[in-house]
């Protein structure tokens, strides 16, 4: 029951994304019900929330197949986000499917609107969304945009709350195939990263299939139907933590 419940989400998701440059061309067989699915991305309008401070955090959202790379661009300068590829899972995985976020924080002590667009790519084909911020009309300091990871302004050392920018919120792949569950977070200090899994136990080197990479990204190599389930990256440093969920569902092709 699970299952057909999180198929049919994910089908919905797919209905309601926003404005795609390359739309999906899917077909299905009536004689095996086999679904092709070819390359194909989407987004929705990006989500501008209120921050610590004078900052607002944007937030895209992106579904494709193959699991979808998300990049912020202003004007022509791509900004620097603790991007993340998902190459591992796309050249092992070619069909493979997920949903990504990813967050920008940007502080609003600017003199000038800035127009920030999120472009989602999966394979060959890519899709845009653009808002635009405006400046803190009682701020009257000169341009502090900062666009390092997360951290909203160069000239303060000072402690920062830990924030997860990318991850993966739903991944639906390949029994027997192995995949990457990314998770990028910023913070200062550095925030240290753990992953609970299905059974909200935590992730150690006993667990021979899964393992926490350096980087903070979750492997599971080969995925196997029994890992289906929701797993918990936790980033965390002595100030604060914050935490993002990835529901992975193992398919059999």
């Amino acid at each position: 029951m699970n299952s057909i419940i999180y198929l049919s989400l994910f089908a919905l998701a797919c209905s309601v994304y926003g404005r795609a440059i390359d739309e999906p061309d899917n077909t299905i067989s009536s004689d095996t019900a086999f679904v092709e699915i070819n390359e194909w991305v989407k987004v929705k309008p990006i989500k501008i929330r209120p921050h610590v401070g004078n900052t607002v955090e944007l937030e895209c959202d992106v579904i494709g197949s193959p699991p979808p790379s998300i990049h912020w661009v202003r004007g022509d300068k791509t900004v620097d986000n603790l991007d993340f590829e998902s190459n591992a899972i796309t050249e092992s995985n070619p069909t493979s499917r997920a949903r990504a976020i990813s967050r920008l924080i940007i502080d609003r002590s600017v003199i000038t609107e800035r127009t920030f667009t999120c472009v989602g790519r999966s394979g060959s084909k890519s899709a845009v969304e653009s808002t635009t911020i405006f400046p803190n009309e009682n701020n009257n300091q000169s341009d502090l945009l900062s666009l390092n990871a997360g951290i909203t302004s160069a000239a303060s050392n000072g402690p920062k709350k830990v924030r997860v920018l990318s991850f993966y919120s739903t991944i639906f792949a390949s029994i027997g195939k192995s995949i990457v569950l990314p998770c990028k977070a910023a913070g200062r200090p550095h925030p240290e990263i753990f992953w609970l899994d299905a059974e909200q136990n935590m992730i150690g080197a006993q667990n021979s299939r899964q393992k926490v990479l350096p980087n903070g990204d979750l492997l599971i190599s080969p995925l196997r139907w029994s890992d289906m389930g929701t797993y918990t990256c936790i980033a965390r440093n002595p100030i604060s933590k914050d935490t993002a969920e990835t529901f992975v569902y193992p398919s059999s092709d």
